[in-house]
Order: structure tokens, then C-alpha cells, then sequence
């Protein structure tokens, strides 16, 4: 009776488990076939420098690095990433590999990426963006629900991440009805960008040749308080040419807190693609 009782138990466990997998494999195809047809729904533009002729220096200068004339504006990047990650102040850094899939016309995205724990082990985190909500899933092995966030807190925090992620699809960075550059100074520019109630500012520094060396902001942090706003940064580096796009390869990510900052993610671009309207095998 005590092995049937085993047996069962195991059996449910298992099922549950691969129930679980399927979920979140069916939540990630869902989300990135949505966002591959609001890409293919927008028309192909090229980008061409009298776009520019009204922003700040700087910013004039970065869109002329990071797009040639006459390049096809990326509407949709599909990319691979591998880095390190922390998950508290405390902790060493983890292995981390994870694909991505972004439109650029307007804030929306999914990440899905692997931390690995030990062998064998790993949590499988899930940030997206799609149509004004946002979302944070962690899943233990793939397929156990350890947390999930959503709400207007969680979304400022996604559409964040998505504007520091546009010098990956420079387009998204172009001025719109949502998004407005003004003047700093010689070297740097503010971002300011509207959506609905969610407002964000976004204080970037530029390199000399005209690339973007970081960006901070502020960005609502989990915490077990809840959500918290605070000092955000991002750093790039190792800039590549991709098809007449020169993109940073390299990544950091940091929480500025009162006390101290916190850097938790290191991340390389392994490879990109634009207008690839498919998901990786």
C-alpha cells in the first residue's frame, strides 16, 4: 500500500510538473506570435537623418553611430544572451542564458531566461510587456510557479526595461508621440516617454564617437515590502555593426539604493537578428 501510495504521489508530481513546462512554453509562443504580428503589421520605413535635424547634438550624433542612411528600421528583434546574474546583494553570481523577442514601434517584449542553480537545477525567469501590462513570472525548473507580479508598478518596470533596451533596436529610441529628447549638455540627453498613466525619464550619457556609454532612470524594484522606485542604471559596451545597426553587445545592469548599489546582471549578446519573424527552435 505504502509503494501504490509512492507510486501515485510521484505520478502527480510529475504530472503536475510537465503540465507546468507546457504552460509556460504555451504562455512564451502565445506572447512572441503577438508581437511578430504587430511587427509584420507595421510598414518597413527607412531611416533617414532629416528625422534627427531637431534633437540635441548628442543625440543627433548617436542616431548617426548607431543607423546608416537608408537602413531598414528594425521592427522586430529576436535575440540570444548569456551572462550572470545575482538575485540578492548577498549571492554569487549565477550562469544565465536567455532567448528575447522585442517589437520597436511602441513598448513590448518577452525574455525568457535560465539561471542555473547547480547541475541539474536551475529558475526560469519570464519578464513581458504586451498591450499596457506588464508581467514577472519565475518558475522553478520551468514549470513550478515560485512568484508572478503584474500591475501598473510591474509594468513601469518592463516599459523601463524595454526603453533601456532600444540601443538594441535603435528605432525605438526615434521621437514619437510617446517619446521626446531634450537638451542636457555636450555629452548627454534626457529621454522623457508617456504611455497612458506611466511616465518615465531617462538620463543618457553619451561616448565621444556618439554611442550610448549608460543610462539611469528609476524603475520600481521587487522587494518584500513590495515594489519600491529606485535609482536604475544601465552600462553598454562592445558595440557591433549588425547589417548597418551598431548595437552594444555587452550589458550591465544596477540598482542604485540609498546605501549602495547593486549590480546584478551581466549580459552578452551571443546573437540578434531584425525582421526575423520566427521564434528559435
Amino acid at each position: 500500500m505504502l509503494l501504490i501510495i509512492i507510486s501515485v504521489l510521484v505520478i502527480f508530481f510529475v504530472t503536475f510538473y510537465f503540465i507546468g513546462v507546457y504552460t509556460t512554453n504555451s504562455f512564451v509562443t502565445e506572447q512572441t506570435e503577438k508581437l511578430i504580428q504587430m511587427a509584420k503589421d507595421q510598414a518597413e520605413e527607412k531611416f533617414n537623418y532629416s528625422e534627427i535635424d531637431s534633437l540635441p547634438p548628442p543625440v543627433q550624433n548617436y542616431f548617426r553611430f548607431a543607423m546608416d542612411e537608408s537602413v531598414s528600421k528594425p521592427r522586430f528583434a529576436r535575440l540570444k544572451q548569456s551572462g550572470k546574474f545575482k538575485t540578492n546583494l548577498n549571492a554569487e553570481f549565477k550562469d544565465l542564458t536567455a532567448e528575447q523577442y522585442a517589437i520597436s514601434n511602441q513598448p513590448g517584449f518577452i525574455w525568457s531566461g535560465d539561471i542555473t542553480f547547480a547541475k541539474l537545477i536551475w529558475v526560469r525567469g519570464i519578464d513581458s510587456y504586451f498591450n499596457n501590462e506588464g508581467s514577472l513570472l519565475i518558475k522553478f525548473m520551468s514549470g513550478i510557479t515560485i512568484s508572478k507580479e503584474s500591475g501598473k508598478d510591474i509594468s513601469q518596470a518592463q516599459v523601463v526595461r524595454w526603453l533601456l533596451e532600444g540601443v538594441w533596436y535603435p528605432s525605438a529610441l526615434l521621437p514619437s508621440e510617446n517619446l521626446k529628447w531634450s537638451d542636457v549638455d555636450s555629452t548627454s540627453a534626457k529621454i522623457h516617454f508617456k504611455e497612458n498613466d506611466i511616465e518615465i525619464n531617462v538620463h543618457v550619457f553619451f561616448n565621444e564617437d556618439g554611442s550610448i556609454a549608460k543610462m539611469k532612470t528609476q524603475r520600481y524594484m521587487t522587494t518584500t515590502a513590495g515594489p519600491k522606485l529606485t535609482g536604475y542604471t544601465g552600462y553598454f559596451s562592445d558595440y557591433r555593426d549588425v547589417n548597418g545597426i551598431r548595437i552594444p553587445t555587452h550589458g550591465e545592469v544596477e540598482w542604485n539604493m540609498e546605501d549602495q548599489d547593486f549590480l546584478y546582471g551581466k549580459f552578452d549578446i551571443d546573437k540578434i537578428e531584425f525582421d526575423n519573424f520566427s521564434m528559435y527552435d
